[in-house]
C-alpha cells in the first residue's frame, strides 16, 4: 500500500508541475504584446498545453481510482484472512502433544 501511495503522490506532483507551468506560459501570454499571428500561436500552444494536461489529468484520477478499489480489495482481502487464522487459533481441530493428536471426535497416535 505504501508504494501505491507514492504513486499517487507522484502523480499529484506531476500534476501540480504541469498546473504551474500551464499558469506560468499564460501569465506568459498574457504579459507579452505583440503582433496578432504571434498571440495566435502562443493562444495553440497553450490549448495544446491544456488539452495534454487535462488528458494527463484523466489517467491520473483513473490510476487513483484503480490503485483505491485495489487498495479496498487488499484490506477486505486481509481482514478476512485474519478472522480466519483468530478462528483457527481460537477453535483447533486437533490438539498435538508429544506424538498424540486428540481430535475433536476421536483419538489419533502418529
Amino acid at each position: 500500500m505504501q508504494s501505491q501511495q507514492s504513486q499517487i503522490d507522484a502523480l499529484k506532483r506531476e500534476n501540480a508541475d504541469k498546473d504551474a507551468k500551464l499558469a506560468a506560459a499564460q501569465q506568459s501570454a498574457q504579459g507579452r504584446g505583440g503582433s496578432c499571428c504571434h498571440r495566435g500561436s502562443q493562444a495553440d500552444a497553450l490549448s495544446t498545453s491544456l488539452s495534454s494536461n487535462t488528458g494527463s489529468r484523466r489517467d491520473s484520477q483513473r490510476t487513483v481510482t484503480d490503485i483505491k478499489s485495489t487498495n479496498i480489495g487488499l484490506a477486505q482481502t486481509l481482514s478476512d484472512t485474519k478472522k480466519s487464522i483468530s478462528d483457527q487459533l481460537d477453535n483447533p481441530l486437533a490438539l498435538r502433544y508429544k506424538g498424540i493428536t486428540i481430535h475433536a471426535s476421536r483419538l489419533l497416535c502418529v
